[in-house]
């Protein structure tokens, strides 16, 4: 039947049905499932252990960390070679967190959007290039700049802080939270 033939059928309120078919498709029922395989979250975490899945997670989680609470030693350095006031110590502390309030509220949407496994890769590698970039920086604006940049990416590694406690069986929870 053309569309037009469609249209004015369904405005006398008769259409012809002939073409429409019964759904056979098979459907699932929760009723037929063996519940004697399903298994809860935290048995299935138990039963993979503790393998090199959860210690490389582990290991980039603290590297993360560790790249977050490097600042409050480094600055000495910083200060004594570039001769800072107390102002421009203070901004560049200040930037870290002036990054990470814009960095909540662009990673909180894009791991919504794209998943906390691709948030928690791309604000590392932010974190990684604006970290060692700022090694190399010439100025103290510069280096403020790259901080915030930093902090930008650090508020994305939030969740660092519950993946553990996701992907770890009950003995190792505590330990590596």
């Amino acid at each position: 039947m053309p569309p037009t033939e469609v249209l004015d059928a369904a405005a006398d309120g008769v259409v012809d049905d002939s073409a429409v078919t019964e759904d056979t498709s098979p459907t699932l029922s929760m009723d037929s499932a063996d519940e004697s395989n399903v298994l809860t979250i935290h048995e299935a975490i138990q039963r993979v252990g503790y393998g090199t899945f959860q210690k490389r997670l582990l290991l980039v989680s603290g590297l993360m960390f560790m790249a977050v609470m490097l600042l409050s030693f480094l600055q000495v350095l910083v200060k004594d070679e570039w001769h800072l006031t107390s102002t421009q110590q203070a901004g560049i502390t200040a930037a870290v967190f002036a990054g990470e309030l814009p960095g909540a509220l662009f990673w909180g949407f894009f791991a919504d959007k794209y998943g906390r496994r691709l948030g928690f890769l791309l604000s590392a590698l932010c974190i990684a290039v604006f970290g060692i970039w700022s090694a190399f920086v010439p100025t103290v604006w510069w280096l403020m700049a790259c901080r915030a940049m930093v902090g930008f990416g650090v508020s994305g590694n939030r969740s660092l802080f519950s993946v553990p406690s996701t992907v770890l069986y009950t003995l190792r929870r505590a330990r590596a939270i």
